[in-house]
């Protein structure tokens, strides 16, 4: 929504939203210049195909950028019966793991790949997890934010408060709250003032909780799901921005990350999928091995020990991010390759 956003103000184009279900979360007021379409049911594949077909005769696009997969392939089949001469952008490649070869995902990755004009992914690791590499019809762009919520009173370092980390992020398998919390039980039994607070929710939730000791409860402290703003607020008090990945699983490009970055953080985080586009090993953060507990404790111990490298390290995730994670930069590029498309 951000990039529509974005779009129309930067083109004269007109836009098509279409849904594949009627809910809608957000505001789409003052989006001029876009329709919205959306089924009163959920559809299956072919109903979506023949909705999908209706809206193509009706609106007769240019265009039709896809930000997921089935979709695309919907696009390509209704092109072909069609015979129509649309332009397909690819754009759902997101996850770093790398597909089973014969699995449904990579298939389908593939096939829309041969038949679509262009393909999206958000990092180089995800082009990668498809077996795909950035050039020709292949294109990485991360994603955008509105900068202005990132306009937040930078925290400075006062040593009379507890060093506060945090973690962002579903409770679910793939991710790895338990090293965090391990990490954070002997630091803090060993005497450093350490806060850590955790934010999200999902099925992992309870037991992390509960694999806390009973007397530090109140010092590693989970805050469920949160609006937005306030999760930038909590983002803004920390000194260090975590997140962790278990074994066999692996982040695309990581909007969490994004945010620590956006905001001024030093990032500590598993060196796996796209972390590493976002994050250089001593410069802007740390990356560790996958439940490497030792190697968390090490990193955290060394940067809460020398503010001044907190410091510096925050300003150039700040400066990384400013420079690249924009809304605005995002959409100008995306602006361009929608030009080059149309003028081949």
């Amino acid at each position: 929504m951000e990039i529509l956003k974005c779009l129309t103000k930067k083109s004269s184009d007109r836009f098509l939203l279409l849904l594949r279900q009627s809910r809608i979360d957000i505001d789409l007021s003052g989006l001029d210049r876009v329709t919205v379409i959306a089924p009163e049911n959920s559809l299956s594949f072919i109903e979506f195909l023949r909705f999908f077909r209706l809206a193509v005769i009706e609106m007769a696009p240019d265009i039709v950028h896809s930000w997921e997969g089935v979709v695309t392939t919907a696009a390509v089949l209704v092109r072909s019966t069609l015979r129509r001469s649309f332009t397909i952008i690819a754009g759902s490649l997101r996850y770093s793991r790398r597909y089973r070869f014969f699995s449904k995902t990579a298939l389908i990755s593939r096939f829309n790949a041969i038949f679509s004009d262009a393909v999206i992914a958000n990092s180089r690791s995800a082009l990668a997890a498809a077996g795909f590499s950035p050039g020709g019809k292949f294109h990485v762009l991360p994603n955008g934010f509105d900068l202005n919520q990132f306009l937040l009173p930078r925290n400075g370092r006062n040593s009379l408060k507890p060093f506060r980390i945090g973690m962002v992020a579903n409770f679910t398998e793939p991710k790895d709250y338990s090293t965090l919390a391990a990490a954070a039980v002997e630091l803090i039994r060993k005497g450093i003032d350490l806060t850590v607070e955790c934010v999200g929710d999902g099925p992992e939730r309870a037991a992390a909780e509960h694999s806390v000791p009973a007397d530090l409860r109140g010092r590693i402290v989970f805050f469920g799901v949160l609006r937005n703003e306030d999760v930038l607020k909590r983002i803004n008090e920390w000194d260090v921005g975590v997140l962790l990945s278990k074994k066999g699983h692996s982040e695309g490009m990581s909007n969490a990350i994004m945010e620590y970055m956006l905001l001024g953080k030093p990032v500590i985080c598993t060196n796996t999928g796209g972390n590493p586009e976002l994050i250089e090993d001593g410069v802007n953060g740390f990356l560790i091995p996958h439940e490497d507990r030792f190697q968390l404790v090490e990193r955290l111990k060394w940067l809460l020990s020398d503010t001044e490298v907190l410091r510096k390290m925050g300003d150039h995730s700040r400066r990384v991010a400013w420079m690249n994670f924009g809304i605005d930069r995002v959409s100008t590029q995306l602006l361009s390759l929608y030009d080059q498309l149309r003028n081949r």
